[in-house]
């Protein structure tokens, strides 16, 4: 199997976000259908692994090494789950992505088997840090009831946090969305 542009899901589900109940304010204004000059929001699909998909992730964390084999495992097995929508920004004037996040949805037993969603893995690139992506990224999820701001700290300039032990490697996930 080669990289294609075949995506992980559906991209018609990004222009379904009700951005009516969004708390983030945005200046200048973007959206999933305008986030920027030059870039597209759009759904993963496997020839981004060409196009600098494990650079940007190595920003926010170690990636390891992946080759294309276990990419594309990994990518067939979260595009037949139907639970994971990892979403990535692509600056096409250069061809590359400059950021991404993932929205996990967990079945759960309570709530009268409720799902909720994870917001995980938000990062953008050094260079388009500052363009207001992280916010768009982290606001993909859809049918919230109950929302918990969190991200990994050391991805956000002058955040702060109280642990009693030095060095705790403070680490929030995203966002939970509970339907």
């Amino acid at each position: 199997m080669k990289p294609d542009e075949t995506p992980m899901f559906d991209p018609s589900l990004l222009k379904e976000v009700d951005w009516s109940q969004n708390t983030a304010t945005f200046s200048p204004a973007i959206s999933p259908t305008h986030p920027g000059e030059g870039l597209v929001l759009r759904p993963l699909c496997t020839a981004d692994l060409n196009r600098g998909f494990f650079k940007v992730l190595g920003q926010l964390t170690e990636t390891g090494v992946v080759n294309p084999e276990q990419f594309m495992k990994s990518f067939e097995h979260m595009k037949k789950s139907g639970d994971y929508y990892v979403t990535v920004v692509e600056d096409v004037t250069l061809g590359q992505i400059v950021a991404t996040a993932t929205l996990i949805i967990e079945h759960k037993f309570i709530h009268s088997c409720a799902k909720r969603g994870r917001v995980e893995d938000v990062v953008v690139s050094d260079e388009c840090r500052g363009k207001q992506l992280g916010k768009l990224e982290s606001k993909q999820g859809r049918g919230r009831k109950r929302e918990r701001d969190t991200q990994n700290l050391k991805q956000v300039p002058g955040a702060r946090a109280v642990s009693t032990e030095p060095n705790a490697g403070l680490e929030l996930t995203s966002h939970e969305i509970m339907t």
